[in-house]
């Protein structure tokens, strides 16, 4: 076992003791080639490099309890594009381990799915440091639209986030004052945030 489709394996065997029941739920390895995780089901890999592009993470928690990720187990998928980690019961991330760490050397992470999880406006500084995103997925969280000096207008520093769906949070009225400055957004969902009346966006966003 040598070349990059050793170094998948041992990048994924870091992860995945986080994600304890990602084999309940799909991520099997073939008999054929168990070293090989561009052969497990919720991974995707570059067919050039060999390299880990997709990890789909989603339902993977038997802790029926809330707890803190690590994103620093992520740093060695170096052309990591798509990372779903929804419905894993997170509520945040370990102290100087949040999402910050992934900017370091993690510059092709396009999509990312936290939804249905339990975050909060804590970490949305770290969220607003990986630059290269554009779709970002924070449906079904704790966040809200009450806090000016954490909200979610620094976000608008992703220079390229075209996709951003805040359905499900307690953002409520206040959350309009936070959505200026997204220069690239071409679609933001709002559903079910506390909402109500007749509201003025005309002009307020790009799309």
């Amino acid at each position: 076992m040598s070349g990059p489709l050793s170094m998948n394996f041992l990048e994924a065997l870091r992860v995945l003791p986080s994600f304890s029941s990602v084999q309940h739920y799909g991520l099997k390895l073939e008999k054929e080639s168990p070293s090989n995780c561009c052969e497990w089901e919720r991974v995707e890999c570059n067919p050039i490099s060999g390299r880990v592009t997709h990890l789909f993470l989603n339902y993977s928690s038997y802790i029926k309890m809330h707890w803190h990720l690590n994103a620093s187990l992520f740093l060695p998928f170096e052309e990591l594009q798509n990372l779903s980690l929804s419905w894993n019961f997170i509520a945040g991330c370990v102290i100087n381990q949040g999402f910050e760490r992934l900017s370091l050397k993690l510059d092709n992470v396009e999509n990312l799915d936290l939804s249905e999880n339990h975050f909060n406006n804590s970490i949305l500084a770290s969220l607003s440091e990986l630059s290269s995103l554009k779709s970002l997925n924070l449906a079904s969280n704790v966040f809200t639209g009450s806090n000016p000096t954490n909200g979610i207008e620094i976000l608008s520093k992703l220079n390229y986030l075209e996709t951003l769906d805040l359905s499900g949070n307690r953002l409520g009225h206040k959350i309009l004052s936070q959505l200026d400055g997204f220069a690239s957004l071409k679609s933001l969902r709002l559903e079910d945030c506390g909402l109500k009346g007749t509201l003025d966006i005309l002009g307020k966003f790009p799309f």
